[in-house]
């Protein structure tokens, strides 16, 4: 999720921000912007609400097919 870290970086928010702001453990954050586990559709949802942005925002196309 690359793209997430590029959206905080335009938010100029930084992951503790946006757990607390989830109500996420910070671990679980920073997993997702370093791709190492996808959030659930819930999560994503919610997440792109507090940023501002469509849930497709927040998806790269290689990070997702690590998934699929």
């Amino acid at each position: 999720m690359t793209n997430l870290k590029f959206l905080l970086q335009q938010q100029a928010m930084t992951q503790k921000e946006l757990s607390e702001l989830m109500h996420l453990p910070e671990s679980s954050v920073s997993r997702y912007v370093s791709q190492e586990r996808i959030p659930k559709v819930t999560t994503a949802v919610r997440m792109a609400h507090v940023l501002g942005v469509q849930v497709e925002d927040l998806f790269d196309a290689e990070g997702w097919r690590r998934f699929c």
